[in-house]
């Protein structure tokens, strides 16, 4: 258990840390970006799920999709990292990129942090839940993050989303 602003949170064992670790290696960018592109992935799909940072967006889980994560974040994802087109360099984290990595994943929570900077609460299902998005991440893009590889993130994040509402 790990405390955050009092708030004790179950953190990754070592096999997941490990598993995400590869995956950022895998879905780096060739570009020299000091950023993690997969975790940039995870944090907007993770803002998808949680409801009460972006309710301006529309409550429909369609509009939410299509409106907040596909046109707003990942599309943001897509011109900072991959400008040249989707491609990966599966190259090893630089030393500053790991310490980005340590810090982005020592709470694995699916609910982000709310406008005064803190966690409400912490559900013991948040763990598994938040790897449920990692793994809709890693295979939306394992597919280039193709227009036809869409309608499968949104049901699998769809799942998150109803688990938390």
């Amino acid at each position: 258990m790990r405390t955050v602003n009092g708030i004790e949170i179950e953190g990754l064992d070592i096999k997941q840390r490990c598993q995400l670790i590869n995956l950022c290696e895998e879905f780096q960018p060739y570009t020299n970006i000091e950023g993690i592109a997969f975790l940039e992935v995870v944090l907007a799909a993770r803002q998808f799920c949680d409801i009460r940072n972006y309710q301006f967006y529309e409550y429909k889980k369609e509009g939410r999709f299509e409106k907040l994560l596909i046109q707003k974040l990942i599309k943001g994802i897509k011109d900072r990292y991959f400008f040249n087109g989707i491609k990966y360099s599966m190259r090893p984290l630089r030393a500053k990129q790991f310490q980005i990595f340590c810090n982005a994943c020592n709470c694995p929570k699916v609910r982000v942090k709310n406008i005064l900077g803190f966690y409400d609460r912490h559900d013991s299902t948040e763990k598994e839940l938040f790897m449920k998005v990692v793994r809709a991440c890693r295979d939306y893009m394992r597919a280039k993050m193709s227009k036809e590889a869409e309608s499968d993130l949104f049901e699998k994040l769809c799942v998150v989303y109803d688990a938390i509402v």
